[in-house]
Order: C-alpha cells, then sequence, then structure tokens
C-alpha cells in the first residue's frame, strides 16, 4: 500500500465518505476554508468537484485528492536527509577504498618487478 493509500484509507474510516465539504478538507490539511476558497478562485490547490456538476453546486474535495496533497506536500525530515547524506558518503568511501587498493596492487606489483 502507497502512502496515499493508506492516507485515504485513514481519511474514510474518520469521515465514512469518500467527499469532503470545505470545512472537513480545512481540518484534514490545517488550514482555513477561505484558504481553500481562494486557491479555488484562483485555480491553484486541490481539485474539486461540484454536486450535480453545476456551477452552484456544493463543492467537494475527493478524500484521494487530499491524500495527495498530503504525502505530496510532507517535507523530509532532517532524519531522512541525515540518512540520505550517510548514503551517499558510504558509497564514496566505497570508492575511495576501491581506488586505494588498485594504487596499492600497482605500487606491489611495480616494486616487484624491480626486485626481481
Amino acid at each position: 500500500m502507497t502512502d496515499i493509500e493508506i492516507m485515504a484509507k485513514l481519511l474514510f474510516d474518520k469521515f465514512n465518505k469518500l467527499t469532503l465539504n470545505p470545512t472537513e478538507a480545512a481540518s484534514v490539511l490545517g488550514t482555513a476554508s477561505k484558504t481553500l476558497e481562494s486557491d479555488r478562485a484562483e485555480a491553484i490547490g486541490i481539485p474539486y468537484t461540484r454536486r450535480n456538476n453545476k456551477e452552484k453546486g456544493q463543492i467537494m474535495y475527493s478524500i484521494t485528492a487530499i491524500a495527495k496533497t498530503l504525502v505530496k506536500n510532507q517535507i523530509k525530515t532532517v532524519w531522512e536527509s541525515y540518512i540520505f547524506k550517510l548514503n551517499t558518503l558510504s558509497l564514496a568511501l566505497s570508492w575511495l577504498n576501491l581506488a586505494y587498493r588498485i594504487v596499492w596492487l600497482i605500487s606491489a606489483w611495480s616494486i616487484n618487478r624491480i626486485i626481481v
């Protein structure tokens, strides 16, 4: 299960419906209903639908769209960033170790050749 699927399932379990009104969506997203309203007016933000596809129909946000927004806007923690940097450093050290061994083998081979 992806993060989006897990989040959508949690939202469905909490609200027991597939779409949320602007007040419910705002509470999940941690924002104000007015913010969602201004986002709709500027054609940005979370996709939404209107009941019966009418211009004055009730605004509805799908729990999947809300889940996608939450996952997409997730900020990596310092720990995740640290692990990534650590893995990158580990890879660099592995290459450095390999280069050192190659230089050592070439040196040993050259010294052996001079002595013999």
